[in-house]
């Protein structure tokens, strides 16, 4: 991520400090403050270990989801167990637009007044809220955070909200909500 946005890329810097290679980003569908990999996804190249040849695979084939893709699905059409990916590219947003919609970066505006921050502040601020939740894995070795946030009903959100009002909660497009 850091590497992007030294070349000028920017488009990533919400993905920040994320352990793990590249070629597992698309198994997860990794994703953190509002950005997932399917958002910046073009292709990938994998290499079939049933059959030995290389394959290019497109968002579609690749059936992502919310922390799910085919490399995790078993059964007829899954891919788990049953491919190497040894290349992703990305087709980073032009024009580039801030993907600010998480609470924690909508602190960090408040508390710093920016209102309008570029790719590297967001970047920064990434990091510096992800190293304030995570030990520094080369000092003290650790998983990263590895969970799926509930998605519920709109229904089952009101209720929710109702016993604990303070809930942070992210509306989807589909009308479910993200907890």
């Amino acid at each position: 991520v850091q590497w992007t946005l030294d070349q000028g890329w920017p488009g990533l810097e919400n993905l920040a400090l994320i352990p793990g290679t590249v070629g597992a980003a698309p198994v997860q569908n990794i994703g953190a403050y509002g950005v997932e990999l399917k958002d910046r996804f073009e292709s990938l190249d994998a290499v079939d270990l049933v059959t030995g040849r290389t394959v290019t695979l497109d968002g579609r084939a690749c059936a992502f989801g919310y922390r799910d893709s085919v490399f995790k699905q078993t059964g007829f059409g899954g891919l788990a167990g049953k491919s190497l990916i040894t290349r992703v590219r990305l087709r980073l947003p032009r024009p580039w637009q801030p993907e600010l919609g998480y609470l924690d970066l909508e602190r960090r505006m408040a508390e710093t007044g920016n209102r309008a921050p570029d790719a590297r502040t967001i970047f920064d601020w990434v990091c510096a809220i992800r190293r304030a939740k995570l030990p520094d894995p080369a000092v003290i070795g650790n998983a990263g955070s590895f969970f799926k946030n509930p998605i519920v009903s709109a229904e089952q959100c009101k209720d929710i909200i109702g016993r604990d009002p303070e809930i942070v909660h992210y509306p989807l497009p589909d009308g479910s909500v993200k907890l």
